[in-house]
């Protein structure tokens, strides 16, 4: 599905129309239904809440008085990481759940910069590439796999 139409994908919702069954992969179903398109956001999305958490974790790590945003950020981790795996396995594309996670990871960000003006997310081309990277990744590690298992 990817392959015969790798910009835009086949349409949100569709993937059932092409298959019997669901791609029981996120990154999979996002490939198909939204195409690179979809893919390099829906990859963006995971990226940019793993930078959010990571950057607020390695600034109060050492603050005392903001021992509460260092801890936050370890749970906020630990369900990203959660995430991603079970994204891996399961279609959680357009699950509430991944959206409700996404959100809070948006507010904790928000909640730092309410409380230190001076902590920014900075985001770049080395970020774009990183982005570009993990999705071409996950798309030949996909190919590799399904050739390997003869499909």
């Amino acid at each position: 599905m990817w392959r015969d139409s790798p910009v835009w994908g086949i349409g949100q919702g569709e993937f059932i129309e092409h298959h019997y069954i669901t791609a029981h992969n996120s990154f999979v179903l996002a490939a198909a239904e939204l195409g690179t398109v979809g893919l390099l956001l829906f990859v963006g999305l995971f990226y940019v809440a793993f930078k959010i958490v990571l950057t607020g974790m390695r600034r109060y790590r050492q603050v005392p008085e903001a021992a509460v945003a260092y801890q936050w950020g370890r749970g906020l981790l630990a369900v990203l990481c959660g995430m991603v795996a079970g994204a891996f396995f399961l279609s959680l594309t357009y699950h509430p759940v991944i959206w409700l996670f996404f959100g809070l990871t948006g507010a904790y960000a928000l909640a730092i910069r309410n409380h230190d003006p001076d902590w920014k997310l900075s985001l770049g081309w080395r970020d774009l590439v990183a982005v570009t990277g993990i999705a071409a990744g996950l798309m030949v590690v996909v190919q590799v796999y399904t050739r390997l298992k003869g499909f």
